[in-house]
């Protein structure tokens, strides 16, 4: 029996209910793996932020940060458990888009389609081969990951994508209509009001964006004339009418929120906030390689987070797409150009999960050429050879669903975090060190964050005084933050004032207090406090006023003691996430090199096969190990004449490149 096929846009096949389906798979997956509690990075600070009505780490991010208290006030599991599933809904509509860019191409490339007649096994396999490859990046890393846990980029991933659907469509149809017909504005200005919305979330992103959005006018019949004409006034009416988010910061900031970063209460500090001036320099600085390299290693990037073959066939989508519609092959090489770019132009680190996060809509965009070369590929060898369509029906499936199946297969450890708990446990071993009325400083950015989420959203121990230990001092040598701490905690202001005074870790003040509070430090490379008079409880240090000549073994056991309780509370969970693994090798590196310097290497060797246990390759540890072998072979006055040596020593010469 032979088929007659041809390919079109039939009234029973809606790409709507593609991507609706498509949209609901995601957000199943990404519900069953959410986290159920805090996660490390920023996602605490978010969860904080949100549930309070603060202003996180600058630009702000106004936009998630309405958005997360709305689904904070969900009554339905921890407060970091509902955050995280805003995370999974944008997660879900982000990729739910990818369907909306298929068929938006599908459509240049069959111009004369709504005139021809579709079987139904045609529309059908288009449909499934879409639903499969949408969720073959759904469940890629930099989507996965990013949508269970509470952060910024499902959100910016979500505007982006719909905001190229948008104006792709409108695209067409201006291409498609004839030149006294009128081509309605409205896709217009629903993409301005999408890209200012990414502006008030994260602008760094949508401002690499805009440039595709921008040529795909001026390239499109009669986009000039529009440009130059009185009817963009209402279009820029409305993309500023969304940038209003912004006014959040001022009047959160004024109503002195208790997670007010940078205070951008002022015009010029609101100014420094909302252009994120403290991290420009992640943009000015010179970058280690040149920016056609880094454009090479994102590239690689891809190919983890998808597969080399994807990545081949999706670059051999945007030649197809050149091909066919030059205007939509532009469109789409100045969109993946400008987000590759938004990594390349800066320090990358390909481990952390924010440089995955950064390159979501290449993800989305990358997976959805490659479908499209797939199905045209397809559907030009159904035209070919009808009586065989159920044969090329069934392969084509099959091999998709093996491809997204090996997906989960490979990234399913990494990104399920439904039995979570690494980060909520530690933070459990720390409040064990801080007895009623403690003064605690911690300066890693990941333990402030689970300090502020652990007081400002769960409530809990409000009996200790939590200070980030480098004052925030990159932002107005500190004074927003001081300035919030004396509103506080005034029974310190000794201690904050001798800050501002002179700029520098109040020593002095901290010393004085030691003698009557319990004051705990992080033992940070740059320790403000001489190691003679600090000692070590288990990830921190306290502060003692007399300096002392060693540890007893007692103090010894203690430390080692701490250390296996967290080693088997995180055993027993799933707490072995890379990101979980940096910030225990972060602690053993800092504590090892302070029991060096403290002449006491049996806890620095403690420490150190500790971290040889998590990464047995890292030659930083290997050093150290050295080191320590070293110290432990002397007789106890030449230790301690290597561990003052050491004192004296920068961290980064003592391990070297």
């Amino acid at each position: 029996m032979t088929f007659s096929v041809r390919l079109a846009v039939n009234r029973s096949f809606s790409p709507f209910v593609t991507t609706c389906a498509t949209a609901a798979a995601a957000f199943i997956v990404y519900l069953v793996t959410t986290a159920p509690d805090i996660y490390w990075l920023d996602s605490n600070e978010f969860v904080a932020a949100g549930f309070t009505l603060g202003i996180p780490h600058p630009p702000g991010h106004p936009l998630h940060v309405v958005f997360s208290k709305l689904l904070s006030l969900i009554p339905l599991g921890s407060v970091a458990f509902r955050i995280n599933l805003l995370s999974a809904l944008l997660g879900a509509a982000a990729v739910s888009g990818i369907s909306g860019i298929i068929t938006e191409i599908l459509q240049r490339f069959r111009p004369n389609a709504a005139e021809l007649h579709v079987t139904g096994p045609v529309i059908w396999l288009r449909s499934t081969l879409i639903f499969l490859v949408s969720m073959f990046a759904a469940l890629s890393p930099g989507l996965w990951l990013q949508s269970v846990r509470a952060e910024v980029y499902t959100l910016q991933a979500a505007l982006v994508i719909w905001a190229a659907v948008v104006i792709l469509r409108w695209h067409r149809q201006s291409e498609d209509s004839s030149s006294s017909e009128q081509t309605s504005l409205a896709p217009v200005a629903l993409c301005a009001w999408l890209v200012a919305l990414g502006l008030t979330n994260h602008h760094y992103l949508m401002i690499l964006f805009a440039p595709s959005v921008l040529c795909i006018i001026l390239v499109t019949k009669g986009g000039v004339k529009l440009l130059l004409s009185r009817k963009i006034a209402p279009v820029i009416a409305v993309g500023l009418s969304a940038l209003l988010h912004y006014c959040y910061l001022p009047i959160r900031a004024s109503a002195e929120s208790v997670l007010n970063w940078a205070d951008p209460s002022t015009p010029e500090r609101f100014f420094a906030s909302v252009t994120a001036q403290v991290f420009q320099t992640s943009i000015t600085d010179p970058v280690s390689r040149n920016v056609i390299d880094n454009l090479l290693d994102q590239y690689f990037l891809l190919m983890y987070q998808l597969h080399p073959s994807v990545v081949v066939l999706g670059t051999a989508g945007i030649a197809l797409c050149w091909n066919r519609s030059w205007k939509t092959g532009l469109f789409i090489s100045v969109a993946l150009l400008g987000n590759l770019l938004s990594t390349a132009l800066m320090h990358f680190d390909a481990a952390n999960p924010d440089a995955w996060g950064y390159l979501q809509f290449s993800t989305l965009l990358m997976t959805a050429l490659c479908g499209v070369l797939l199905i045209v590929a397809v559907e030009d060898i159904v035209l070919k050879w009808p009586q065989r369509i159920a044969l090329v029906a069934i392969l084509a499936v099959i091999t998709c669903a093996g491809v997204v199946f090996r997906q989960v297969q490979t990234h399913h450890s990494e990104s399920n975090l439904s039995d979570f708990r690494a980060t909520e446990l530690f933070q459990d071993h720390l409040f064990q060190n801080s007895s009623p009325g403690s003064l605690v400083f911690a300066s890693y950015y990941t333990v402030t964050f689970n300090y502020w989420n652990s007081q400002f959203t769960d409530g809990r121990r409000p009996d200790i005084t939590f200070v980030q230990q480098t004052f925030d001092a990159k932002l107005y040598q500190g004074k927003p933050y001081v300035e919030s701490l004396l509103k506080r905690f005034p029974d310190f202001s000794d201690i904050f004032l001798e800050f501002i005074q002179f700029g520098h870790f109040p020593t002095s003040g901290v010393l004085k207090r030691s003698d009557n509070t319990p004051v705990l430090l992080e033992p940070d490379a740059t320790l403000p406090i001489r190691v003679n008079q600090i000692v070590g409880v288990g990830a921190q240090t306290t502060v003692v006023t007399a300096p002392h000549s060693g540890y007893s073994e007692k103090q010894r056991e203690f430390c080692r003691e701490w250390w296996k309780q967290l080693s088997n509370a995180l055993g027993n969970s799933k707490g072995r996430t890379r990101e979980t693994d940096s910030v225990l090798l972060w602690h053993h590196l800092h504590l090892a090199i302070l029991y060096l310097r403290q002449a006491e290497p049996s806890l620095a060797g403690f420490h150190v096969e500790l971290a040889l246990t998590i990464n047995p390759e890292s030659a930083e540890f290997r050093r150290l190990h050295a080191l320590v072998s070293r110290m432990t072979t002397l007789p106890d006055r030449e230790q301690k004449q290597l561990a003052l040596e050491l004192q004296n020593i920068d961290l980064s010469n003592l391990l070297g490149p």
